[in-house]
């Protein structure tokens, strides 16, 4: 079986060669242990999400594929917001100890907002670390919610 960083390697690397993903970097790939693969981030159109599921699927070990590409309309008038959210969003799920599945962030004008939940205060600030050290970022704002034991 092969590893998940393996997978996400060759994931990556797949939506950088396809022609019809003109901007890859706004696509961040998680992949768990057994090979089931979360694509989250922003895409031009519905051409674009489906090659992108399409080539995730074809990567040698991906079990299940998890389309959560978010189509925007007005794609063209923030590209770099785009291009820094799938940066941030590849940034927590590379981050360890931080629960990136319950996180999701928007990004306007190079601001970046995080919300969701989190086990702790110290997950927070891991995300917030993990995030603030991307280039193009204004600031962040971290909504980031401490869930309540229990």
């Amino acid at each position: 079986m092969r590893g998940s960083a393996a997978i996400e390697r060759d994931i990556r690397s797949a939506l950088e060669r396809d022609s019809r993903i003109p901007h890859p970097l706004e696509i961040a790939v998680s992949v768990d242990e057994i090979g089931a693969v979360i694509l989250r981030g922003t895409v031009a159109d519905l051409r674009q999400r489906h090659a992108a599921a399409g080539d995730a699927r074809a990567v040698d070990g991906v079990l299940n594929v998890l389309d959560k590409l978010t189509i925007s309309l007005r794609e063209r008038e923030r590209r770099g917001d785009y291009e820094l959210r799938g940066r941030a969003l590849q940034a927590l799920i590379d981050a360890d100890g931080v629960p990136s599945d319950r996180i999701d962030v928007d990004v306007s004008d190079r601001w970046v907002t995080m919300v969701g939940e989190v086990d702790c205060l110290f997950q927070s600030r891991i995300a917030e670390e993990a995030v603030a050290h991307l280039a193009g970022i204004d600031g962040i704002s971290n909504q980031l919610r401490v869930a309540l034991p229990g």
